[in-house]
């Protein structure tokens, strides 16, 4: 989620049925900025994280202890949402300038950024940074916020949510083009609590899953993967889990959720259409995405990108781990 604040204006649903058997441990806390907002975890087993409060990009190491690298920075921006690799280090950001929830339309940008061109010293001091490239600004935008892949075949064509306007829109990355596909009235955010829609987005065959934070549901909508448009109508899998974003399992049996505000992570069966909260913890405060590990010790562990308080501490962005059991 964008702030820290923002939830304040939000009416959380009730607590899911608790079955509690992952650790939780922190990863790395930085002193700002205060939350963070997107994650992915690199082929070394490294972790991208991003943050609605700083247009830094930095790689986080899953050892704790381990210093932050940055990996570059994104120009006239203040924000950096979405985070996704579509080749082999070759990632993609989605970078704009916002205040609150109110974005500067000609600042909204999608930006290439290439890992191949990092070089790092032994000590984790940055010799080269990451190389970046514009790709396309994209001023139709609202607010901007989730974004995946098309399909795991497809290295040219991602999808973007739009939390205000309930849409999708998809951009190629080779070309720049871009239009909206998809506008759904589950997407949509009702006129009370917190004016946040769609949210994360996830496509797993033919279906684009999505979370809706304003209405609490998880939901899903099969798509074309050549298009990336609607081939039927949106369907909720579970109520009451106001998830930020999320990641599905490899067979896209099981999502799990990040439960901005609630210290929770929630598992949603998706065929039986059923949900429970998996971990629960102070560091899981302000939890906004997860990740699953990519090496061999951490493969059925989640990362996630989030913020916590403490006791009597400001609000500081955490990596942390969920260890599933």
């Amino acid at each position: 989620m964008f702030l820290q604040t923002a939830l304040s204006s939000a009416v959380l649903p009730r607590r899911l049925f608790v079955d509690i058997n992952s650790t939780v441990t922190t990863i790395f806390q930085f002193s700002s900025p205060a939350t963070l907002e997107n994650l992915v975890v690199r082929g070394n087993g490294e972790i991208l994280v991003t943050s609605g409060q700083s247009r830094l990009l930095y790689q986080v190491s899953p050892n704790p202890g381990d210093i932050p690298i940055l990996v570059t920075q994104i120009p006239g921006v203040s924000s950096i949402q979405g985070v996704v690799e579509l080749e082999p280090d070759i990632f993609y950001v989605l970078a704009q300038n916002i205040t609150g929830l109110t974005v500067i339309p000609s600042t909204i940008a999608l930006w290439r950024v290439d890992l191949n061109q990092l070089t790092v010293a032994e000590d984790r001091t940055v010799l080269q940074p990451a190389a970046i490239q514009l790709v396309a600004r994209i001023p139709e935008g609202v607010l901007f916020n989730g974004m995946c892949r098309l399909s795991p075949s497809d290295n040219s064509n991602l999808l973007i949510s739009d939390s205000m306007n309930a849409t999708i829109t998809i951009i190629d990355v080779h070309t720049g083009i871009y239009k909206t596909v998809i506008s759904n009235p589950l997407m949509e955010y009702l006129p009370t609590g917190l004016t946040v829609g769609v949210n994360g987005i996830h496509v797993h065959g033919s279906d684009l899953f999505f979370t809706n934070f304003n209405r609490a549901i998880f939901a899903r909508i099969p798509i074309s993967l050549r298009t990336g448009e609607a081939t039927g109508p949106a369907q909720v899998v579970v109520n009451g889990t106001a998830g930020d974003d999320f990641i599905l399992s490899e067979d896209g049996n099981k999502a799990y959720l990040a439960l901005w505000g609630r210290n929770e992570i929630a598992e949603v069966d998706v065929r039986g259409r059923a949900v429970r909260a998996v971990a629960t913890s102070p560091i899981l405060e302000a939890s906004s995405a997860v990740a699953w590990g990519r090496g061999l010790v951490d493969q059925n562990s989640l990362y996630v990108s989030a913020g916590n308080s403490g006791v009597g501490t400001a609000m500081t962005g955490t990596v942390a781990r969920v260890d599933l059991r």
